[in-house]
C-alpha cells in the first residue's frame, strides 16, 4: 500500500510538472520581445562563402569561366552594406581564400570580384575539402543575426589521382561538412558546369538537397541571372517578379518596373543579352535618373548588366533598353525588404486537450509593427503548426484583418507544440521565429 501512494505522488508531480511547463510554453508571447531577439539586426543580411573550382578540369566544363561571372553577379546582387562575402579557391589544396568581409561600398566589392579573378586553373580536384573549408569559414567570422550560406561552383567530380590526399580523406570532410551543414543550417547551393558533359549532376544535387537548398547546372551565361536570381530568392524567402524576355529592335524598349510598397529597401534588376545595352531609368513621376545617383548601382559586365534602386518610392517605373536589333533581353527582378514577421499568441489562463489560443501576426521592420494597409491587400497569412514529438506538421490559413492576421487553435492531444506564422505576398514570403 505504501508502495502504492509513493507511485501515486510520484506520477502526480510528473503530471503537474507537465502540465506547468505546457502552460509555460503558451503564455502571451511577443516574437519582436523574445530573448536573444534584436530588432536592429536584419535578417535580410548575409554570410555568404563562394567556394570556387580551381582544378584542371575546369579549363574543360567551364571554357569560358561562367564560374567567375556568376560570382561576380551574386557579389553585385549583395546589398550595398551589410552583408559579408568569403571566397575559397581550391583544386587538391585551398589554393586561396578571403575570410568574410563586411560590404561597406563599392570598392569592397570590386575588391572582392578581383580576388575571384585571379586564380589559375590547375592540379587535381578535392570537393570535401573545400566544403570543410568553407563550413569552417561561416563557423569563425558568422554573424549570428546574418542568414548564413555557402554556394559551391564545380563540374561535381572529385578527382585526387595526382594529389597526395585520397578519395577516403576527401569523402570524410565532405561527410564532416554536410553534417555540420546540416546541424547548424548552412544550406550549399551548387552551380554544375558543363561545358564538356562531364558534370556530376547527381553529387551536387545529393549536397544541396542534404542541406535544404537548391542545385543548378549551365553550360552558358545565359542562365546566370535566372540561377542567381533564384538563389538569392530562395535563401532570403523572396520572390522573382520576371517582366519576361523582350526582342531588341535597335530603338528603345519600355519596361515598367513597378515597386509593391513603400517598404522596398533594395530592387534589383539584371538584365542579359547577347551584346551591351544602353539603358534609361525613370522614377514613377517621371524623371529621368543618374545612373550615377547615391541611390542608384549600375554595374556592367561582359555577360550581364545590373542595376540596384535603394529605398525606391512605391509605384510604377520605367525602365528603357536599347540593343542590338535581334538580340533578347532577359530581365528579372527582385525586391529585397528590411522586415521580419512578428506573432503574439494569446491563451486562457491554463491550458488543457480542448482549449483554443488566439494568434495575431503581423509585418513588422525595426522592432516597430508595419500599418501600411497596402502590404496586406495581397497577402495570405498561415499558421504551422508542429508536433515536437513525431515531427508532424499541421498549417491552417489565418484571416486578413487589413493590418494583421489573426487564427485561433485548439490542441486535439497533450504535447509539446512549435508554432510560427507565415505571410506571403507577390514579391516575398516571410516566416516567423
Amino acid at each position: 500500500m505504501l508502495c502504492m501512494r509513493k507511485r501515486l505522488k510520484y506520477f502526480s508531480m510528473i503530471l503537474m510538472i507537465g502540465m506547468l511547463f505546457f502552460q509555460l510554453m503558451f503564455i502571451p508571447y511577443t516574437y519582436a520581445s523574445a530573448a536573444g531577439y534584436d530588432p536592429a539586426n536584419s535578417t535580410s543580411k548575409i554570410d555568404a562563402v563562394l567556394v570556387l573550382d580551381s582544378s584542371n578540369s575546369m579549363n574543360y566544363s567551364d571554357t569560358k569561366k561562367i564560374s567567375i561571372e556568376a560570382v561576380k553577379m551574386f557579389i553585385d546582387m549583395c546589398s550595398v552594406k551589410g552583408d559579408k562575402v568569403g571566397i575559397i579557391a581550391y583544386n587538391d589544396s585551398i589554393i586561396g581564400e578571403r575570410q568574410l568581409m563586411e560590404i561597406k561600398d563599392a570598392q569592397d566589392k570590386q575588391s572582392l570580384k578581383d580576388v575571384a579573378s585571379r586564380f589559375p586553373r590547375k592540379g587535381s580536384t578535392d570537393i570535401g575539402l573545400a566544403m570543410k573549408k568553407a563550413v569552417e569559414m561561416l563557423d569563425k567570422n558568422g554573424s549570428s543575426s546574418h542568414k548564413p550560406m555557402i554556394i559551391l561552383l564545380s563540374d561535381g567530380v572529385t578527382d585526387l589521382k595526382k594529389s597526395e590526399r585520397t578519395i577516403e580523406q576527401s569523402q570524410a570532410d565532405k561527410k564532416e561538412a554536410l553534417q555540420i551543414s546540416e546541424y547548424k543550417g548552412y544550406p550549399i547551393y551548387t552551380i554544375g558546369l558543363n561545358a564538356d558533359g562531364s558534370v556530376d549532376q547527381g553529387e551536387l544535387r545529393s549536397i544541396s538537397e542534404s542541406t535544404k537548398a537548391k542545385s543548378f547546372v549551365t553550360d552558358t551565361a545565359e542562365n546566370l541571372p535566372q540561377i542567381l536570381s533564384e538563389i538569392f530568392a530562395d535563401h532570403l524567402n523572396l520572390k522573382i517578379v520576371s517582366p519576361g524576355y523582350f526582342n531588341s529592335t535597335g530603338d528603345f524598349i519600355d519596361i515598367k518596373i513597378s515597386i509593391p510598397d513603400s517598404n522596398v529597401v533594395e530592387a534589383n534588376i539584371s538584365l542579359l543579352s547577347q551584346n551591351p545595352l544602353e539603358v534609361k531609368l525613370f522614377d514613377n513621376e517621371g524623371n529621368e535618373k543618374n545612373m550615377s545617383a547615391d541611390n542608384i548601382k549600375y554595374t556592367v559586365s561582359d555577360k550581364y548588366s545590373m542595376i540596384k534602386i535603394l529605398s525606391p518610392k512605391q509605384g510604377d517605373w520605367l525602365l528603357k533598353v536599347k540593343g542590338i536589333s535581334g538580340d533578347q533581353i532577359k530581365v528579372n527582378l527582385i525586391f529585397n525588404y528590411d522586415i521580419d514577421i512578428a506573432m503574439e499568441l494569446t491563451p486562457n489562463s491554463s491550458l488543457k486537450v480542448g482549449d483554443h489560443i488566439d494568434i495575431s501576426t503581423y509585418i513588422a521592420s525595426g522592432g516597430q509593427r508595419l500599418t501600411d494597409s497596402q502590404l496586406y491587400q495581397s497577402s495570405t497569412g498561415m499558421l504551422i503548426i508542429k508536433n515536437l514529438k513525431d515531427g508532424s506538421q499541421e498549417e491552417i490559413n489565418l484571416k486578413n484583418e487589413g493590418e494583421h492576421f489573426s487564427g485561433t487553435y485548439s490542441f486535439a492531444d497533450m504535447g509539446e507544440y512549435e508554432l510560427r506564422t507565415r505571410i506571403e505576398t507577390p514579391s516575398f514570403l516571410k516566416e516567423s521565429q
